[in-house]
């Protein structure tokens, strides 16, 4: 079996498990956020005020705003041929407005790669 069969074959039966389950998971997850409470609070209130991710935050609702505005229109994915409906990406968190549009694989893959150079 190939690395992509692999990969599709987890995600299927990912999926069918979660259809299956779904509830038992919902209630395990809301209990489990109950019982953990303060280390989500702990988290989330960290991720927000680390500068970066205030940012990022930032221009992901600017963007976001102008997209509904219609002052920026929601494109294809950039890559050649792929043409699936893009998700905005920025490449300078300082430009909210200067965005490109990849798919959701093609935007995984390249913050993937991002890890890597670092």
């Amino acid at each position: 079996m190939s690395d992509d069969e692999l990969k599709e074959y987890r995600k299927q039966h990912h999926k069918a498990y979660w259809l299956k389950n779904k509830e038992k998971l919902r209630t395990y997850n809301r209990e489990w956020r109950k019982q953990h409470l303060a280390e989500v609070a702990e988290y989330a209130r960290e991720y927000r005020l680390a500068p970066l991710n205030w940012l990022k935050d930032q221009a992901r609702q600017i963007a976001k705003r102008a997209i509904q505005k219609g002052i920026i229109t929601r494109g294809f994915c950039k890559i050649q041929g792929c043409g699936e409906i893009g998700e905005a990406h920025h490449e300078n968190y300082d430009k909210p407005l200067e965005v490109e549009f990849l798919c959701k694989i093609h935007h995984l893959n390249h913050h993937y790669q991002l890890t890597l150079q670092t």
